[in-house]
């Protein structure tokens, strides 16, 4: 499920400019530090960055996560984190051994990401649904202004912690 939700995700930012612009930020170049060694300390250390994570899935990612968790029964964010620097190693493998472009390297996620999702199997569904509840959820929170997400994010916490309080002290 994690491959081809991270590739699905790639695949994602790579549909506008400045998705791809981001995305070639992450994808190991040649010749750079970002070496099998810093690959593998990255993999041992516990995987992608919270920041590269956002960066690949944006502000969806919580959604997919917990699409994820609900589905399977368990913690995908770990897997994920682990994931996210292997499959954009092999895009940038893969880059370099077929010597693409930034256009290129949009046409092969696409292109992977759709027969992946044409197979109709039970993980593409999963898959599927998980990038579109990060969808959703980057939509909703658009229709907020920074300051209006931090109280609707917040508001939750702050019921609960009125409830609690009203609970020892009626």
């Amino acid at each position: 499920v994690v491959g081809p939700l991270v590739t699905g995700a790639l695949a994602n930012s790579a549909q506008s400019p400045l998705g791809m612009d981001s995305l070639m930020k992450l994808i190991p170049q040649p010749g750079s530090s970002s070496g099998i060694g810093s690959l593998m300390s990255m993999i041992t250390g516990g995987g992608a960055s919270s920041s590269t994570l956002a960066g690949m899935f944006g502000p969806g990612l919580s959604a997919i996560t917990g699409t994820l968790d609900r589905s399977l029964g368990f913690k995908v964010g770990p897997l994920i984190a682990m994931a996210a620097p292997l499959v954009m190693n092999l895009v940038g493998q893969t880059m370099k051994s077929r010597n693409l472009d930034k256009a290129g390297v949009a046409q092969l996620l696409q292109d992977e990401h759709k027969q992946f999702m044409s197979s109709g199997s039970e993980t593409s569904k999963l898959v599927m649904k998980a990038l579109d509840a990060g969808k959703e959820a980057t939509v909703a929170k658009a229709r907020y202004s920074a300051e209006q997400w931090t109280k609707v994010r917040i508001a939750p916490m702050v019921v609960a912690q009125v409830e609690v309080a009203n609970a020892h002290f009626p």
